[in-house]
């Protein structure tokens, strides 16, 4: 008897390997569909850090625009937003190279606890006249941290750090509340917003 007709003489035997790749298509396109566990990005905290994209600096004026924002739905009470809380580093370039930096007073006595409406901005200018009075004329990307104590029980306000870029111009100051004035840049923005 030939093969073909031995084949033939086995009835099923064809439909069971039909079904076995049938069986390792379904489990293999189940598995796609559920896919790896995905990654949860962490909730959105209450409060972030406003800067602005570009500050400018010319002459001797070193002021970093800073505000706290309630992202919230619901009023957050918190410190009464400080400079002294306010982590700020320049860089020179992309790499590490940092041109001057403030540190962020964690600890010490706990200012006046306010209540931040929902979309609030409280303007936190902080002036790195001396931190920063060397740095000379150029384009640096800055990092601007906030961290602060508690104001009840739990963990102290760190807040996510925000990125830009500062323009150090030479020249005379600009005039207070002129385009140049970093201050200005975050009372305006704290206006806009409704302190």
């Amino acid at each position: 008897m030939s093969r073909g007709a031995a084949a033939a003489g086995r009835p099923g035997a064809g439909g069971g390997v039909a079904l076995a790749c049938a069986g390792s298509l379904a489990a293999a396109l189940a598995l796609a569909c559920v896919g790896p566990p995905q990654h949860r990005e962490p909730p959105e905290p209450p409060l972030r850090i406003w800067t602005p994209g570009l500050i400018h600096w010319r002459g001797d004026r070193r002021v970093m625009a800073v505000a706290i924002e309630n992202s919230a739905p619901v009023a957050v009470p918190v410190e009464d937003p400080d400079p002294r809380r306010v982590r700020v580093v320049l860089f020179n370039g992309v790499g590490p190279d940092r041109i001057c930096e403030k540190d962020a007073e964690e600890a010490g006595p706990i200012a006046q606890v306010v209540s931040l409406r929902p979309g609030e901005m409280r303007p936190v200018p902080v002036d790195l006249g001396e931190a920063c009075a060397r740095v000379p004329p150029g384009e640096y990307r800055y990092e601007v941290g906030y961290d602060a104590p508690a104001t009840a029980p739990g963990p102290p306000v760190r807040l996510r750090t925000a990125f830009g870029h500062v323009l150090v111009a030479a020249g005379p100051t600009s005039a207070p509340g002129g385009m140049g004035s970093g201050a200005a840049a975050a009372d305006e923005a704290g206006a806009r917003r409704g302190r």
